[in-house]
């Protein structure tokens, strides 16, 4: 066995291989390599020699000594693991993921990583002499351990993790496009529990390579809506960040001694002409930090642009020649604004009012606002997707699936990019393009079992194989269309007592939401009988539509939007004369739930600000305790003698 450890920028990266002699010999059901380090922990590769229920053999990486480890440890990594071919290269079998170990998931890897018949075929060399090599490539982020090299327990320190300009410049628009920084990938720092902020800043200036006095830092805060923000500055009463040991004391080693890990982002002011402690003048309830990131519609491209203080009295019409700076366009370039609010569980995008004050527009530290140029209308119909709002809800549902001929099952045909929100007939559609075929309904898809024409909504329904998430569906290619041999080109739905009714056509999906509907509500059945077959179809067509589009959502999630296209449908059903008020009512529950959420989330955003000005408050107060004590000192001085302001000085 042999490995080696190297660092690449801020990664520790270690090769292990791992020889496997006797290989067919083998009779258990796992093996375990030899333990290796990286970064700091122990690590193993797993393998099933004889392969698992779906013959393959599974590979994959183990945090060995997990159970030792400290409670609510985690520890991200990139890795990659290799089948060896010992004849030639070009066989090798490589597959890389990124993963976040902690104590509830302690190892990840490939439960597909080889079929066994590739794995045992003589030409491909990957067993000879009865020799398996398997390699493993591990990375994860540097720490840095400033506590001297003592042996101090995990209790007594803080990790602190450091992101700035750089890492938002290198991750946005890359592996990152929602939020500001994943801080997996940033430096991290072990600091004992009573380190000075002064010592702090002086180990940050030689790591970062940055002098004392162009750092200020600020805290990173998760936030209500599950997104992270830097929103509080480590402040000095003055406004700046040149503490004196007391006031280090009194902002920064408390952080420390009530928290075992810290994040940070490091403001800097770059520049010759800059002088140490120039930082643009911050204080909270009157100026916010706001960071920006550029849209690109041509190239569907997103990149951080860069960040400003602003006044919370400002408008955005006042900083628009500063963002036309930032991206490089000329000062009068008109541009949209748009705030990013949040991805989970749907994409939040709103259009910021440029005549409307930050503060109207209730923007606080830390949070972004996107912009793009403003298009024509002749060059936004060149777009996929000529605004921020669409590119973000693309990325947010892109999805690349892998398509395999049932005829080749071990072998990718060819990789398509969908979104996630696509139905059975979308994909279908999608992959006739591809294979060149003027009828879609003649594909028919399998994961674990063959997929029903219409038989799932959406995308990631038909991506689930086994009760597990893949990116692989299989396919194939009849000469009848599948709907046809499934009999399910149309689904007859009986609205009648008598047999003699007539029938209406329904898609599968809403025959099952129509049938409910009969159940609970037998009014609609027969209301229904009466109309004109024609109406039928129609009605029950858009009823099963409402319903559809109401489970689509939750409370939190339904948008102004979605409500006023569900008032249009309801009241369309009124016109046909169908009594529906059980519709009508649960609308009005959803429109009333809806509003309450927005109002706690309005009111949970209030508490939040009522708390950053007692913040403010306090610090007032501390700084008018310590006037008052400076004013004592200063009267003692005179000789407790009254002086008055307004006195002409005199020496004589």
């Amino acid at each position: 066995m042999e490995n080696a450890q190297q660092q690449i920028n801020d990664f520790l990266s270690r090769r292990f291989k791992w020889t496997i002699e006797n290989f067919s010999e083998l009779n258990a059901k796992k093996l375990y390599s030899n333990i290796f380090s990286a970064g700091g922990y122990r690590w193993r590769v797993g393998i099933f020699p004889k392969g698992n229920d779906v013959g393959h053999l599974p590979v994959y990486l183990e945090v060995a000594d997990s159970a030792a480890l400290p409670t609510g440890w985690s520890k991200y990594a990139k890795f990659s693991v290799a089948v060896i071919s010992q004849l030639n290269n070009k066989f090798n079998v490589t597959k890389e993921a990124r993963y976040e170990f902690n104590v509830t998931k302690t190892y990840s890897g490939f439960k597909r990583f080889i079929p066994l018949g590739e794995l045992y075929d003589p030409e491909r060399g990957y067993i000879v002499n009865d020799t398996c090599i398997v390699e493993a490539d591990v990375a994860v982020p540097r720490v840095l351990d400033w506590t001297d090299g003592s042996k101090t327990e995990a209790r007594l320190c803080t990790t602190i993790q450091i992101a700035c300009d750089e890492d938002l410049l290198d991750q946005i628009g890359k592996d990152l496009h929602f939020d500001l920084v994943d801080y997996d990938k940033v430096r991290s720092f072990i600091v004992p529990k009573g380190m000075r902020f002064d010592l702090f800043k002086a180990k940050v200036a030689t790591e970062f390579g940055i002098p004392v006095g162009r750092q200020r830092f600020w805290r990173w805060g998760k936030r209500l809506n599950h997104t992270s923000r830097p929103n509080y500055l480590l402040l000095t009463k003055t406004g700046f960040q040149s503490f004196s040991q007391d006031e280090g004391k009194r902002v920064f080693e408390p952080l420390l001694a009530n928290n075992a890990y810290l994040q940070f982002f490091l403001e800097v002011e770059r520049g010759q002409d800059i002088q140490e402690h120039s930082f643009s003048y911050y204080s909270p309830g009157n100026g916010i930090l706001l960071f920006f990131k550029l849209y690109d519609p041509f190239k569907e491209e997103l990149r951080y642009a860069g960040r400003l203080i602003v006044e919370c009295s400002c408008t955005p019409m006042k900083i628009l020649e500063k963002l036309n700076a930032m991206a490089g366009y000329p000062d009068d370039e008109e541009i949209e604004l748009y705030e990013e609010i949040r991805f989970e569980p749907y994409v939040m995008c709103e259009h910021l009012d440029e005549k409307m004050t930050f503060h109207d527009c209730q923007l606080r530290d830390g949070d972004i606002i996107c912009f793009q140029k403003l298009l024509p209308f002749e060059d936004a119909e060149k777009c996929r997707y000529p605004n921020l709002p669409l590119f973000l809800d693309y990325v947010n549902n892109r999805q690349f699936v892998r398509f395999r001929s049932l005829e080749k099952p071990e072998e990718d045909e060819f990789c398509l990019e969908l979104s996630k929100n696509l139905n059975h007939d979308d994909v279908a559609e999608r992959v006739a393009s591809h294979l060149g075929l003027k009828d879609p309904s003649k594909i028919r898809f399998t994961s674990c079992q063959p997929i029903k024409y219409r038989g799932v909504v959406h995308l990631t329904d038909m991506l689930v194989h086994c009760k597990q998430n893949s990116d692989i569906l299989y396919y194939e290619v009849a000469e009848t269309p599948f709907r046809e041999l499934q009999g399910l080109e149309t689904s007859e739905v009986v609205l009648h007592h008598d047999a003699k009714e007539e029938g209406n056509s329904l898609s599968a999906a809403h025959v099952k939401i129509v049938e409910e509907i009969f159940q609970k509500h037998g009014n609609v059945l027969q209301q229904v009988q009466v109309l004109d077959p024609t109406f039928k179809a129609f009605f029950l067509e858009r009823l099963a539509s409402i319903v559809e589009l109401f489970r689509s959502y939750t409370a939190t999630s339904i948008t102004a939007e979605v409500l006023g296209k569900l008032k249009h449908l309801i009241q369309s059903l009124a016109c046909l004369g169908v009594k529906v008020d059980w519709m009508e009512s649960y609308y009005q529950k959803v429109v009333s739930s809806n509003k309450y959420v927005q109002r706690q989330l309005h009111i949970e955003h209030l508490k939040e600000q009522v708390s950053t000005a007692e913040i403010a408050l306090q610090g007032l107060k501390d700084q008018l305790v310590e006037a008052e004590k400076e004013i004592t000192v200063v009267h003692m001085e005179t000789g407790n003698e009254t002086v008055d302001a307004t006195t002409i000085l005199n020496p004589l």
